[in-house]
C-alpha cells in the first residue's frame, strides 16, 4: 500500500501546526538568547521529519499524538484557517488527520491548594512603570520556604530571575533604568537554579545584574 499521499498530508499539517504554535505563543520569554519554547517544538519537528523520511506513517501519527495540543487547537477557527491557508487542504481533511486527545494521565490526582501558601512581599516597578519585579515567598506544607524574584513584562510573559531557600532573605532589588534591574544579594546565599542575565518578551528586553555583598 502506498502511504506517500497520507504521509505528505500528515507532514504538512504537523509542520504547519508547529509554526502556528510558535507564531501565536503568548507569554513567550527568551532567556539569554535561548528560546526554550521554540527548542521544545523544534525537537518535535525533527522527530516528525525523521518518521516522514523513513516513510513511517504510524510513527508520524504517534509523534502528532505526543504533541498533544492538536485536538485542542482543532476547536480554534483561527488555527483551522491558518492550516487551510498554509497547506491548501480543506477543513474536513484537516480534522480527519488531527489525532484524538490522549487520556488525561492526571485524572484523579487531587491537588490541595491549602498545602501551598504565597506571601507577596513587594512589587518594584521600572521607572516607566511598564515592567516590574515581584518578590514573594512560597511555602509548601512540610517543605522549606522559598523566596522568588519574578520579572513581569508589560505586554505578557514573565520568568523567575532569582530564587533562594528561606524567608526574610536579605535581598535588595531596584531598577537602574527601564531595561536594567539590579539584584543585590549575599554571596553565601545559594541560588536554587541557574539565573540568566537577559530576558526578552517580544521586542522588550530586560537585563539583570547580580551584585553579591
Amino acid at each position: 500500500m502506498n502511504d506517500q499521499p497520507a504521509l505528505d498530508q500528515h507532514r504538512a499539517i504537523f509542520l504547519a501546526t508547529i509554526d502556528f504554535i510558535l507564531q501565536h505563543a503568548t507569554g513567550r520569554v527568551i532567556v539569554d538568547n535561548h528560546d526554550s519554547l521554540a527548542e521544545y517544538y523544534e525537537n518535535f519537528r525533527l522527530k516528525g521529519e525523521k518518521q516522514y523520511q523513513a516513510g513511517n506513517l504510524i510513527g508520524l501519527q504517534r509523534v502528532m499524538r505526543e504533541l498533544n495540543v492538536m485536538p485542542q487547537l482543532a476547536r480554534d477557527d483561527n488555527y483551522i484557517t491558518f492550516i487551510i491557508e498554509r497547506t491548501g487542504y480543506d477543513a474536513e481533511t484537516i480534522k480527519q488527520i488531527i489525532p484524538a486527545a490522549l487520556p488525561d494521565e492526571n485524572k484523579g490526582v487531587i491537588i490541595n491548594p491549602s498545602d501551598v501558601t504565597h506571601k507577596m512581599l513587594t512589587e518594584v516597578y521600572s521607572p516607566d512603570n511598564k515592567r516590574k519585579i515581584i518578590v514573594r515567598e512560597t511555602n509548601i506544607f512540610n517543605h522549606s520556604i522559598t523566596t522568588y524574584l519574578d520579572l513581569q513584562f508589560e505586554r505578557s510573559g514573565g520568568a523567575s530571575v532569582y530564587s533562594v531557600e528561606g524567608a526574610n532573605i536579605d535581598i535588595n532589588v531596584y531598577w537602574k533604568d527601564n531595561n536594567t534591574v539590579i539584584i543585590e544579594t549575599r554571596k553565601e546565599y545559594v541560588a536554587k537554579s541557574k539565573h540568566a542575565e537577559q530576558y526578552q518578551s517580544f521586542d522588550d528586553v530586560v537585563n539583570v545584574e547580580y551584585v553579591l555583598r
